[in-house]
């Protein structure tokens, strides 16, 4: 990948921004596009533009009539969008009703020429706006509509895919501008060994005989490409498709959903009813999909990342805590399944560096936490010594267990908790010298502190305070 494509081949957009065509940054563009392809429209005059989520390859868009009539844009800036190109040989050989619809493809002149891809617009929500348990819910319609998509046809097999898609995300063989970014802000004096080490990683665990099977993948099937309505779904944005196992589908998406090992049981169990195939089946050739899906994972997350931080200089605050928030969620697959041993430090540090740097100080009691006035002549109550530690129950649910010594048997204490960007909860005027915290939505440093409560005869003591650093939610 080139650099400099980076920068010509993507206009740069926040997130849901609706705008009338005629003041959209891109209007003109649109405009033309619009007019190229008037023919295949069914809609009638386009009036308002919607920014969605982009890729380094494309931008998307919403485009709605004056009827309220929608559908779906992605246009690039290179003249031959790889991705774009994908999405439209596979939509235009697949008329299934498990994605979406086909409605133009071409290219414009607009200074140079344009790239783009139209397709329906369907109304409905993404699994990531949804929740697992209605996955979970709904995991025998999921099936089938996994089992469907696997139905289509595809050109790539899995080698072809996977050496495509490191091929494509090598960023490093172009860019100085990354390698001295990671060294000057990371400290880190060779990066393309990153992807070098999973490449590797994935060529040392690739097992011909699980992965190269007949049906049809997705390739990134995380929890934004499904769209599901009324129990219902579909796959979106296929341009990542090959011929494989349809595990590798589960694979991935287990990852980027997080799932306990109870919830993978659960999803293998149904997999196996499904697919008549024995549980003992199902779950040796998931562990094989699962290493080489959480490689590419991996992969796609670092090469967005890189992008975002370094050649956009984190202007999209909204696309870098996505991205923060992926990483967060599958960093327990990637330490579990020791992917990057050496390097795993260094990579945490480069995700959660911004959250670190931008979270509130801590090591201070929060000024909505009542204290005694300094001037106090009487003498203090003893402090109590605080332990706080982060557990991770099977079913993947972060809580911070905190515990503090006794002072004596007939004091009070009072105990709060601070999130990295400063929300407090109080657990006020408590005997009980031990406190569960369930609140964790957020990767950074929670503070915890503790005091003693005064009495007649002594002022409340100081704070003991504990942190706990969360890197996975």
């Amino acid at each position: 990948m080139n650099p400099s494509q980076l920068f010509s081949g993507r206009v740069f957009v926040k997130e849901e921004q609706r705008t009338l065509i005629g003041s959209h940054p891109s209007g003109s563009i649109i405009h033309k596009i619009i007019q190229n392809c008037k023919k295949d429209l069914s809609v009638s005059l386009i009036t308002h533009v919607t920014d969605i989520d982009s890729t380094d390859s494309y931008d998307s868009f919403i485009l709605e009539s004056h009827s309220g009539e929608k559908i779906k844009l992605k246009f690039s800036l290179e003249e031959n969008c790889v991705d774009l190109k994908r999405q439209y040989e596979f939509l235009k050989s697949n008329n299934s009703e498990f994605t979406e619809r086909l409605i133009s493809y071409g290219s414009v002149k607009v200074g140079k020429n344009i790239n783009y891809l139209i397709t329906s617009f369907e109304a409905a929500q993404s699994l990531k706006e949804i929740s697992r348990n209605y996955f979970f819910e709904n995991i025998k319609s999921f099936l089938f509509t996994l089992f469907a998509f696997s139905e289509n046809k595809t050109y790539r097999n899995t080698k072809k895919y996977i050496s495509d898609f490191i091929e494509e995300k090598a960023i490093f063989n172009d860019s100085s501008l990354i390698i001295e970014q990671l060294q000057e802000n990371y400290g880190i004096k060779n990066g393309a060994k990153i992807f070098s080490e999973v490449k590797k990683f994935i060529e040392e665990n690739y097992d011909k005989s699980i992965l190269e099977k007949k049906h049809t993948c997705h390739g990134l099937l995380n929890s934004s490409k499904i769209l599901s309505k009324k129990g219902l779904f579909k796959f979106i944005d296929c341009e990542n498709t090959f011929k494989g196992n349809s595990l590798f589908d589960v694979a991935f998406l287990c990852v980027d959903l997080c799932l306990s090992e109870k919830q993978i049981d659960f999803v293998l169990y149904h997999y196996s009813k499904a697919s008549n195939l024995s549980q003992e089946e199902v779950r040796k050739e998931f562990d094989c999909c699962l290493k080489v899906a959480c490689a590419i994972y991996f992969l796609d997350l670092l090469n967005s990342y890189f992008i975002e931080s370094v050649y956009f200089l984190g202007e999209n605050k909204y696309k870098i805590s996505l991205l923060i928030n992926d990483f967060a969620k599958s960093f327990y697959f990637l330490k579990k399944i020791n992917i990057i041993p050496d390097y795993i430090d260094s990579v945490k540090n480069i995700f959660t560096l911004p959250i670190i740097e931008s979270q509130v100080d801590i090591s201070l009691v929060p000024n909505e936490v009542p204290r005694d006035p300094d001037n106090i002549k009487m003498p203090k109550a003893k402090k109590p010594k605080v332990e706080a530690s982060l557990i991770r129950s099977e079913e993947g649910v972060n809580t911070i267990e905190i515990h503090w010594d006794l002072v004596n048997n007939y004091s009070d204490y009072y105990c709060y908790v601070i999130k990295p960007n400063g929300e407090v909860s109080k657990n006020e005027n408590t005997k009980e010298n031990d406190f569960t915290y369930d609140d964790i939505d957020l990767i950074g440093k929670y503070g915890v502190g503790v005091k003693t409560i005064g009495d007649k005869n002594y002022s409340d003591s100081e704070f003991d305070i504990a942190e706990v650093s969360v890197f996975e939610i």
